[in-house]
């Protein structure tokens, strides 16, 4: 954030003139109308009043310039199943995700609100050209950055996840099902863990089902899965589509209605 840079300059003050001891919003504005008078920053076209393009850098794509808008969000779903390799749909729009906002984080000081707080940015319906989906989820998300880029991506392991968590912003569970069992053999300890990690029982049931009975694969953490399907009935595997008595079959070993 401009914000950022500028009161850094202020900690950092060794060999230059500033005025002030420390940062202060007359000196903010101050900086910020210099720099664009002098056409070093301009307002991003896309987020106006909220970020700054510095005009000797070269653009950069739609899910680059979120994550650089935005350091809470990440590339999710069908569009991080999309870089990884995963499928070869293209999602219409550019799917983030971010956790949702912590009031008890909410800034105070009118220093501080002049920095945007980073839940609470609000992204316009596209960037560069490409429409955004934004969506919010309880809790956190394991993400790596990508090589030579600003863009963050759910990681491998949450990749798969999120896949059994919103089937629907994934391609359908007809599609999820066709992607793990294309690819989830490679991906077995990642998926594993991001598992173990999220602690749900009802997606250790649709995690274990799948590898093991519906892939054949192999694992001691699927014995404990298996432990929980145990004692009670899971539901269906697509909980987004009807369950049809006379078609769907059930696993009785994971005790879901396999309805896909």
């Amino acid at each position: 954030m401009l914000y950022g840079l500028i009161a850094n300059l202020f900690e950092n003050r060794e060999g230059l003139y500033l005025r002030g001891p420390q940062m202060s919003q007359a000196e903010y504005t101050r900086f910020r109308k210099a720099l664009l008078a002098a056409r070093i920053i301009a307002n991003d076209p896309d987020y106006r009043g909220l970020a700054f393009r510095v005009l000797s850098v070269s653009d950069a794509p739609a899910d680059e310039i979120c994550c650089l808008v935005d350091p809470t969000c990440h590339v999710s779903y069908l569009s991080a199943m999309q870089r990884y390799g995963l499928t070869d749909r293209r999602p219409e729009s550019l799917q983030i995700s971010r956790p949702k906002p912590n009031p008890a984080h909410a800034k105070k000081s009118q220093e501080e609100r002049l920095i945007p707080f980073p839940q609470a940015i609000k992204h316009p319906e596209t960037v560069r050209g490409r429409k955004i989906a934004l969506y919010e989820f309880s809790g956190q998300a394991q993400t790596i950055t990508l090589r030579g880029t600003r863009t963050r991506i759910v990681s491998i392991g949450r990749c798969f996840v999120d896949m059994l968590l919103e089937p629907q912003r994934c391609g359908g569970m007809q599609h999820v099902l066709a992607v793990w069992g294309e690819h989830a053999a490679r991906f077995k300890s990642e998926i594993i863990q991001e598992v173990e990690s999220l602690g749900k029982a009802a997606i250790k049931v649709k995690a274990g089902y799948i590898l093991e009975e519906r892939m054949g694969l192999q694992d001691a953490a699927f014995t404990h899965w298996q432990k929980l399907a145990s004692t009670q009935s899971w539901g269906s595997l697509d909980a987004d589509a009807p369950v049809d008595p006379l078609q769907d079959i059930r696993s009785h070993r994971w005790e879901i209605t396999i309805n896909a």
